[in-house]
């Protein structure tokens, strides 16, 4: 019986829809079929006939949205690959400063972006099953993850969100926390409160409030912040210096209708359910609880939005 399939040792292969690597072999049974041993992605090994192997494509070279580089050039691929009517030399269609070039594929190098280490401070793109997480920023843990979803799709980051655990990750970005932190204070930005009743206002600490108005203080020669007070307070607006609050990331907190919703909190609702939410594409969703517990883990893109929450369960109150 002939064989056509070769494979090789290392070489990573689709056996029964999951991928799998040879770990030993080829070898020939007492039946003349031959078989080779395969590495499961949990480290467990089984045999399997060589036919029954599948190779697992290469990925392209290069994609529509890849940033590269053609001597002296920089911009990215918007279209290709085509095929030169001249010499059959695929190329590209390469956008830089709003301009077309069409480079061959030759000339072509890649940007990769920066590679990420164990303790980078990364947002979570992507996580299949744990959508919740999408937007978070959390500490990488291991690279070397082998968890998929599907053949082909890895996820081998793990994350870890403080006070949440850990996840597997298929998509990240690396962030500047710090740097992102300590950009001035904007119309629009949202502060903590770093005490009770900073600089004389009624506030406790902790509490959330959308800044109105910076200005520079002559006399006191420094930037302060005025920002709308409390429903019922005597003020209309109340006055902050930079030692009474802190600049909190946009990801962290969802402002709606003027009233701005702790991520990282609970809140009660009017029937006296709780409610925690989180950031799934650009949409904050949340899931409740009739016990004061941490629902997070339940929420998906199908969770209800905050907007509904809050129009038909509002109003919520954070515990």
């Amino acid at each position: 019986m002939t064989e056509t399939k070769t494979f090789e040792v290392g070489q990573k292969v689709e056996f029964r829809g999951k991928e799998v690597e040879i770990s030993y072999g080829p070898f020939t049974s007492p039946l003349g079929f031959s078989w080779c041993v395969l590495r499961r992605a949990d480290g467990r090994e089984e045999t399997g006939r060589m036919t029954d192997l599948k190779a697992i494509p290469e990925p392209p070279t290069f994609a529509v949205g890849d940033k590269v580089t053609s001597s002296p050039y920089v911009g990215a691929l918007v279209a290709g690959p085509f095929t030169h009517a001249f010499d059959g030399d695929p190329f590209w269609v390469m956008e830089v400063d709003g301009k077309h070039r069409t480079p061959r594929e030759r000339t072509l190098t890649k940007v990769m972006p920066p590679e990420i280490k164990i303790g980078d401070k990364v947002r979570i793109i992507r996580a299949e099953y744990a959508e919740r997480t999408h937007g978070k920023i959390g500490t990488v843990t291991r690279t070397d993850c082998s968890w998929r979803e599907w053949v082909g799709d890895r996820h081998p980051y793990e994350v870890d969100i403080e006070g949440e655990g850990t996840v597997w990750v298929a998509e990240l970005e690396r962030v500047d926390v710090e740097d992102s932190a300590s950009d001035p204070v904007k119309v629009g930005d949202v502060v903590r409160i770093l005490e009770d009743n900073a600089f004389r206002a009624d506030v406790k600490a902790g509490d959330l409030f959308v800044v109105q108005e910076t200005f520079r203080s002559t006399w006191a020669d420094e930037d302060r912040i005025r920002v709308e007070t409390h429903p019922g307070s005597r003020m209309e607006r109340w006055t902050f210096r930079p030692q009474d609050f802190e600049k909190v990331p946009a990801d962290e907190v969802e402002v709606h209708e003027g009233v701005v919703y702790d991520l990282s909190a609970r809140y009660r609702d009017k029937d006296g359910d709780v409610w925690s939410f989180c950031r799934i594409a650009d949409e904050v969703r949340g899931e409740c609880s009739s016990a004061d517990r941490d629902s997070s883990y339940r929420i998906t893109k199908y969770s209800d939005t905050l907007s509904y929450a809050v129009e038909t369960f509002g109003p919520l109150t954070r515990i």
